[in-house]
């Protein structure tokens, strides 16, 4: 079978050029050796793959089959040797990369870091700001937004998506002299206390209820939930430790809240109301080439 290989790659670039001379040229053989190649695959194989005229080349059933398989077989290949020159090719230049404030503490920078050390010559500049920033003004390579990303010029990738939860501070029931076994529907928060997040709307967008079937239309739909912030911040870090000093609700992504619930700090409030989750996207500059630094990096984040 290993035999085959060779030639299995010769009679693709012969279907692919249309005639013996075209592939010749295109594998650097003469059209004897590569019509040697054919003849010898197809003895080999006991049937015909190619019909041939003085006009023109056409497969056989046997062709059509045999070439699907071959082009495969060379796809599978280039891919493999492509793959092993990328990690083996020395990246060199540097990167300006931005994203917002809490990204300070997400493990995507254990992979920043981890790209870092496999590529010593490229340098990192990161900004952490949650300000929308101009990326071609700015000279920035790479942005991560959170957030829906609306039609731009700019490519995007999505990176994931954050889960959120609400929660409060059992100091914050206590204090208030609140019971979560009243929460029945977000409508009961109407007189709780929320943090909210300056760049962001202060409303939240609850999913589905309890998902149950047959359910009241109240509990079962999508609903909106308006509200006046007791304390505003730029930064859901910050929003969060106000919540643990029993300020008020907070809905931070999953990185951020899964040790203070863990350790009892934070509890989560109507559990059977999903927030929505928020989409997270890898954004850059249009005119990033395809083996630029910008895009070797997107590839790497979103293996």
């Amino acid at each position: 079978m290993i035999n085959n290989l060779k030639a299995m790659a010769i009679f693709a670039t012969i279907v692919d050029r249309g005639s013996f001379r075209e592939a010749a040229k295109a594998l650097k053989l003469t059209p004897s050796v590569v019509s040697h190649h054919l003849a010898k695959l197809e003895q080999q194989l006991g049937v015909a793959l190619l019909y041939r005229s003085t006009r023109k080349l056409a497969l056989t059933h046997d062709g059509e089959t045999l070439y699907i398989s071959a082009k495969k077989m060379l796809s599978a290949a280039e891919f493999g040797v492509d793959q092993i020159a990328r990690e083996h090719t020395q990246l060199i230049g540097s990167l300006k990369i931005a994203m917002p404030a809490v990204y300070s503490k997400n493990p995507i920078l254990a992979k920043l870091a981890k790209f870092s050390i496999d590529h010593p010559r490229v340098d990192f500049d990161i900004k952490f700001d949650d300000l929308p920033l101009n990326l071609i003004d700015e000279g920035i390579d790479l942005a991560i937004r959170a957030g829906d990303f609306p039609d731009s010029v700019l490519m995007s990738k999505k990176l994931h998506s954050l889960s959120l939860k609400l929660l409060v501070s059992p100091k914050y029931i206590e204090n208030n002299q609140l019971k979560i076994t009243d929460l029945r529907h977000p409508n009961d928060l109407a007189t709780w206390d929320f943090i909210g997040i300056s760049q962001r709307p202060f409303n939240k967008l609850f999913l589905g209820g309890n998902g149950k079937k047959g359910e009241n239309d109240e509990y079962s739909k999508v609903f909106k939930l308006d509200y006046k912030p007791r304390i505003t911040v730029d930064d859901i870090a910050a929003a969060q430790h106000f919540a643990e000093q029993g300020l008020g609700i907070v809905s931070p992504p999953e990185f951020l809240y899964a040790d203070p619930v863990a350790k009892g700090e934070l509890v989560e409030i109507l559990p059977h109301w999903k927030l929505r989750e928020v989409p997270v996207h890898l954004v850059w500059p249009p005119n990033a080439p395809k083996d630029s630094l910008t895009k070797r990096l997107v590839d790497f984040l979103t293996e």
